[in-house]
């Protein structure tokens, strides 16, 4: 129980950090908050490493550096945040416009939270907890890419969408924008997948390195659910959040009935495939929803060219150039490729 009290102190200092680091992405100040981010993860590995070695505290260490960490690094974003605004103030005016527009996005959040761990309490009822783990190693590591990737875009995004609303070449900025992000994170994520036998030998035990042939799919899932961080700008411009429920809830649903339907046949590569369909619902269910507010022209066929030779890439190095035959010659291969799909996107 005390474990679960520091964790729960923890989460709402990140929950502060969060509220505090708006302003500094707004102002478009992300040279000081990466370096603000930089100096948080080295004091508390610092703190992390004092606790669990020096004073061989254990878990206990561990937790009490992640809350120090967050007590600090709330103190230095409130002192940037009342340097450049003054004093927090509480101002009632505002919360009901808040309500309306996050209020939907606190359901999809949700929603959203059943879709990315719904699967491993299913694998855990059909599947033995060795299973479990390989799927979650898996699905940490495309995750992981995702987040690199996908979340330093989307703080600053969905800042810039309504700075460009009104533009004459608005529509053609978001087109442009989600073309290029798309060719990016496939080409990562596509990267990641053909390296993925090494990269689990430098980072798990060797009873996890079964899980390298999941890694692909839960790349190409991760792929799909990028996409709906640009379809549902229109419902965001529109403060019409209530339409992000329906898509959400829509592949949620999927993702419970294939799940049930795909584990018990299928292994954890059925979690991992129902993961790819669940986020194709969420992004193009969404898309056709979003599409009644406001169309973009996205050059969708572009889109599916890159995908389709990633995929046939992906597939020919497997079948031609495997690990298990000559490793040099399977690096080298990948790299090439990899090299070449990133000058053709350039």
């Amino acid at each position: 129980s005390f474990f679960v009290l520091l964790a729960t102190c923890t989460f709402c200092t990140r929950v502060l950090e969060q509220l505090l680091t708006v302003h500094l992405r707004v102002d478009k100040r992300s040279t000081l908050l990466v370096g603000t981010n930089l100096v948080r993860l080295t004091v508390n590995i610092t703190l992390n490493l004092v606790f669990l070695i020096h004073f061989r505290m254990g878990v206990a260490g561990i937790l009490w550096g992640n809350l120090l960490t967050g007590i600090l690094a709330v103190g230095w974003l409130l002192l940037l945040f009342i340097e450049k605004r003054g004093a927090p103030t509480f101002d009632t005016g505002h919360l009901q416009p808040l309500a309306k527009f996050g209020g939907p996005l606190v359901v999809t959040g949700l929603l959203a939270l059943g879709m990315h761990r719904g699967d491993r309490y299913l694998l855990r009822v059909f599947l033995d907890l060795d299973q479990v783990g390989l799927y979650s190693v898996a699905y940490s590591i495309g995750q992981a890419v995702n987040t690199l990737i996908l979340l330093p875009f989307t703080q600053i995004w969905r800042v810039v969408i309504f700075e460009l609303e009104g533009e004459e070449n608005a529509k053609q900025i978001y087109v442009t924008v989600f073309r290029y992000f798309f060719d990016f994170l496939a080409l990562s994520l596509f990267t990641v997948s053909v390296f993925a036998s090494p990269i689990l030998r430098v980072l798990v035990d060797e009873k996890f390195y079964p899980a390298a042939a999941l890694i692909p799919i839960v790349c190409l899932a991760y792929l799909f659910f990028s996409l709906n961080v640009h379809f549902n700008t229109p419902a965001l411009l529109a403060n019409k959040t209530t339409r992000l429920i329906l898509p959400s809830a829509a592949a949620l649903l999927v993702n419970v009935g294939l799940n049930l339907f795909l584990i018990p046949r299928m292994g954890a590569a059925g979690a991992a495939w129902a993961s790819v369909l669940t986020f194709m619902t969420l992004s193009f269910a969404g898309l056709a929803v979003y599409r009644r507010i406001d169309r973009y022209p996205y050059a969708f066929k572009h889109s599916f060219l890159v995908l389709a030779g990633l995929i046939a890439s992906y597939l020919v190095l497997g079948h031609w150039f495997p690990w298990s035959d000559n490793i040099g010659l399977a690096v080298g291969a990948r790299i090439l490729v990899s090299v070449t799909w990133a000058l053709i996107l350039a």
